[in-house]
């Protein structure tokens, strides 16, 4: 549900020439390869009208359709003592723990949310299921030595050198 109101949420406010340019370029790209074609003269390509039309049904597959099946596939996070584990579709990313400085709980559009903060800056947030324990979550972060909290409450605070 998190991922799916965050998926939402982003498209809402992309830019909507963005798409476009995304079956222009693969249009584009298409038809370089058909033009390609035609200058082996052992091949016989098909005519421009038909490989244009091809090139923009490709270009409305490879923007709109493959996104769309890869949002159906679902999710899945794997914690274990080294690494944190996220699958998406057809992609997946591992997080070292030696990565991760702080950690906290948040609730926000209605959904829990693991919010970690990466040592080298920039933050990663995780929608936990309604059977997910907070706590032993909390308790596990602790023990593979991820600090609760948040980088805005430990800032150094360095003494006032007054020179007089």
């Amino acid at each position: 549900m998190f991922v799916d109101e965050r998926d939402f949420n982003e498209r809402k406010t992309s830019t909507w020439w963005h798409q476009a340019l995304g079956v222009a370029i693969c249009t584009v790209l298409m038809l370089l390869l058909w033009f390609l074609a035609t200058l082996n003269p052992k091949k016989e390509p098909p005519t421009f009208e038909f490989a244009f039309f091809l090139a923009v049904l490709c270009g409305i597959f490879a923007v709109y359709v493959i996104p769309w099946m890869i949002r159906l596939c679902p999710s899945w996070i794997g914690l274990t003592e080294n690494e944190l584990r996220i699958v998406r579709g057809n992609t997946g990313r591992s997080l070292k723990w030696q990565d991760v400085e702080f950690f906290n709980f948040a609730e926000e559009r209605d959904f829990p949310i693991l919010r970690l903060e990466l040592r080298k800056g920039g933050e990663l947030e995780i929608g936990l299921d309604s059977s997910v324990q907070a706590n032993e979550v909390g308790l596990f972060l602790r023990d593979v030595g991820v600090l609760p909290g948040s980088r805005e409450h430990c800032i150094d605070r360095k003494p006032d050198h007054n020179p007089s």
